[in-house]
């Protein structure tokens, strides 16, 4: 009895020693003799002494790499930084462990390296403008690359793009020129309209003066409201003269003669 309870404890040991747990989202590669063996999903596996040992525990949840890529050439050799997101997924944990020696730096630098070829197969302008495009076509490349290694990329996302100093200040100044030339194309597009109506006015005054009779009085009026004193043409005077006149003329001969008084 006393000989069975060490024992016992010592199985119960090795038994503890040699057994291994995956959360549900751990994967570990199991080799036998240094050869491939087995992936153990989640939940309890077991190794052996020399013979089957727990190689590597892999992580399958969802994972990010931030890319950075300093004084990239763009095709119009515009020198820029980018950063991109790219989001990993290991999906083979037996490639992920055995066809690369660490599949977290293969697929930053693989990433990199492809970040730089876009950038260098565009113009500025289509990296600033179209992202969406410049994303799908890291990640199909992307894709294509690293699925030898067991890991999927599901997305990747150009977060910043920066550009030079001077370059910022030479867009600026040329989206300043590029909205004062439309306002001053407004402004001539009305200037045109103001003219047309002008040009109406005038032939519509010439066909009819008495119109613009009126129109020099009220002009007169508008500026008696604000002046103490006004200068009167004598056109304009003549023609007020004239207007007065008819007015009067009207006047009389519209009012009825007056009654005689019989002389007493």
């Amino acid at each position: 009895m006393t000989i069975l309870l060490p024992l016992a404890a010592v199985l119960v040991a090795l038994l503890i020693k040699f057994t291994g747990f995956n959360n549900e989202f751990e994967q570990t590669v199991l080799l036998s003799l240094g050869k491939y063996h087995r992936t153990a999903g989640s939940g309890f596996y077991f190794t052996f002494p020399f013979l089957r040992s727990a190689y590597a525990k892999v992580d399958t949840r969802l994972q990010t790499q931030t890319i950075t890529a300093e004084k990239i050439l763009s095709r119009n050799m515009v020198p820029l930084d980018i950063d991109a997101i790219v989001f990993l997924r290991v999906t083979n944990a037996r490639n992920a462990i055995l066809a690369v020696g660490n599949y977290q730096e293969a697929v930053y630098g693989i990433s990199q390296t492809t970040l730089r070829e876009l950038a260098g197969s565009r113009d500025m302008t289509e990296l600033l403008n179209d992202r969406e495009a410049c994303d799908r076509a890291l990640k199909e490349s992307l894709t294509e690359k690293t699925g030898k290694w067991g890991v999927e990329i599901e997305r990747v996302e150009i977060k910043d793009i920066l550009i030079p100093a001077t370059l910022q200040n030479a867009m600026s100044a040329q989206e300043q020129a590029v909205r004062e030339r439309q306002a001053r194309v407004t402004l001539a597009g009305a200037e045109v309209q103001i003219a047309e109506q002008t040009v109406k006015a005038a032939a519509l005054y010439a066909n009819t003066p008495i119109a613009l009779q009126i129109r020099q009085m009220n002009l007169l009026g508008d500026i008696a409201r604000n002046n103490s004193t006004i200068i009167v043409p004598s056109d304009v005077s003549a023609s007020l003269a004239g207007i007065l006149g008819s007015a009067i003329a009207l006047k009389e001969a519209g009012q009825p003669p007056a009654p005689r008084t019989d002389p007493r």
